[in-house]
């Protein structure tokens, strides 16, 4: 069997999969916030959570050959080390697949990787027009990550950096790294419901609306914002035209550099309504390129970031297994 582990927020989730990529168990384990969980309560927590999940299939860890671990933050998948991390306890470059093997033990490969690389794994697999020149982004609160595909490959940034345009910068000053989530001014941040919720609060704080309301008592949420919209509510269309203008910049940084054909957008904005990628599209051929004939085709991905980065996961780990010859023996 091998195993795909995706970390996210307060969550560990584990599934086992066959040599089919068939799914045998999946278990999830609830786990601090991410601001608070050290590496080594992350590892332990893994092998706790594979453990029981073998037991409770009847099998043991000699049926493991391999596990596969997701995380939002920015991977250097050639050393399986961990290159950012929003909490203080992760150093620089913590070496978190060394510290995996070492927990889960030497007769098991282990591989790291960002949970959105993982996702363009899964949907390049389920969209064919994803397969050629197509760019992924993944907005969910505070982070806005992105994979670039190149003839049927998810590409890798500097240095085989995976996650590398993590927090997506809109206002990127000589003096602020690119670091995951931390730049206030990145796409995540700007889109997030907190976001937009002061901006409906700002512009919209003297219309009586039930969304001004739940802005104004900090329980909006985007699912609110698109079924407004959806029911062509001005507060909702306002607000997801102003995430509109944020999207429409970030893919200009893409346009322009890579040329794409595709741009697929995933993360929380999967169930925004048709109006919502209408609009984009069009707002793309607006900003700046009125004298460009060609404009990628933008649509929403087919599945969440969880669902993805699980089953990317065990994509990635059953071909690195069945690259070793020792696997034939």
């Amino acid at each position: 069997m091998i195993a795909s582990v995706y970390y996210h927020g307060n969550e560990l989730v584990c599934a086992l999969y066959d040599p089919c990529l068939q799914l045998i168990e999946k278990m999830t384990t609830e786990c601090p916030n991410d601001s608070l969980l050290s590496p080594e309560d992350l590892v332990e927590r893994t092998f706790s959570t594979l453990e029981r999940a073998l037991t409770l299939k009847g099998k043991s860890w000699s049926d493991l050959r391999g596990v596969n671990f997701g995380d939002r933050r920015l991977i250097n998948v050639e050393e399986g080390a961990v290159v950012s991390s929003l909490n203080e306890k992760w150093s620089k470059n913590f070496p978190l697949r060394e510290m995996l093997k070492s927990r889960l033990g030497g007769n098991i490969e282990v591989s790291i990787g960002n949970a959105v690389h993982l996702l363009a794994i899964s949907e390049r697999r389920n969209n064919a027009a994803l397969r050629e020149n197509s760019v992924l982004i993944c907005a969910e609160n505070p982070l806005a990550s992105a994979a670039v595909i190149q003839n049927g490959r998810v590409v890798a940034g500097n240095h085989h950096v995976i996650g590398v345009l993590s927090a997506i910068p809109i206002v990127q000053g000589e003096d602020e790294p690119l670091t995951a989530g931390k730049n206030k001014k990145s796409l995540g941040n700007l889109v997030s419901v907190e976001n937009l919720s002061r901006y409906i609060v700002t512009h919209h704080s003297g219309d009586i609306s039930l969304l001004v309301s739940a802005a104004k008592k900090g329980n909006l949420t985007l699912k609110a914002i698109f079924e407004g919209a959806r029911k062509k509510d001005p507060v909702a269309l306002s607000a997801l035209n102003f995430a509109i203008k944020w999207f429409t910049i970030a893919i200009h940084y893409f346009v322009y550099t890579l040329d794409p054909n595709l741009i697929m957008i995933s993360g929380e904005y999967l169930e925004a309504p048709e109006y919502f990628f209408r609009e984009l599209k069009e707002s793309v051929k607006r900003f700046g390129m009125q004298t460009v004939q060609f404009s990628p085709e933008i649509i929403p991905g087919s599945m969440g970031v969880e669902e993805g980065a699980i089953y990317g996961g065990a994509c990635v780990m059953l071909e690195h297994l069945f690259r070793q010859e020792e696997l034939y023996r």
